[in-house]
């Protein structure tokens, strides 16, 4: 667990492994993880920032992202699976070119009454399949070219 820290929470480095893990109240981000890492079955719960920010080639799955400062989770050119991301004051998962985005359940997000998604994709070739976001602004909001969504 990791609470109250200034700034970070939990930083794993490239090709970690993060495993039922809970961050809560740090600084800025909750649980960071390098680029071809994992983060699984983890909690991230009022962060500054980001709750759980993964970099590129990584997963995260099975993972619950709670009334963060801005994102619930960020990712780029990786999977986000499972998830559910709820009460962020931003968007409930943000992801940039090239994501997997499948089976995720983002609601409620948004809570600064903004322009905020369930799921925003900021960039193209991500595929969005079989999520469930209720109750934001926005429930998938896609930008770029050559995304697919699905169900």
């Amino acid at each position: 667990m990791s609470l109250l820290n200034g700034l970070l929470g939990i930083d794993a480095g490239s090709g970690s492994n993060v495993s039922k893990c809970i961050t809560r109240q740090n600084g800025t981000l909750g649980l960071r993880i390098g680029d071809n890492a994992a983060a699984t079955d983890c909690t991230s719960v009022g962060n500054g920032t980001v709750g759980i920010s993964a970099g590129f080639d990584s997963r995260v799955e099975r993972c619950s992202a709670t009334t963060n400062g801005v994102s619930g989770i960020s990712a780029r050119y990786s999977i986000v699976s499972g998830c559910s991301a709820s009460l962020n004051v931003g968007n409930g998962i943000e992801v940039s070119s090239a994501c997997l985005v499948v089976g995720n359940t983002c609601s409620s997000n948004g809570a600064s009454g903004g322009n905020a998604a369930g799921i925003l994709v900021t960039s193209a070739d991500t595929r969005i399949e079989g999520n469930n976001c209720p109750a934001s602004a926005r429930g998938i909001a896609v930008n770029g070219t050559g995304n697919v969504l699905l169900r």
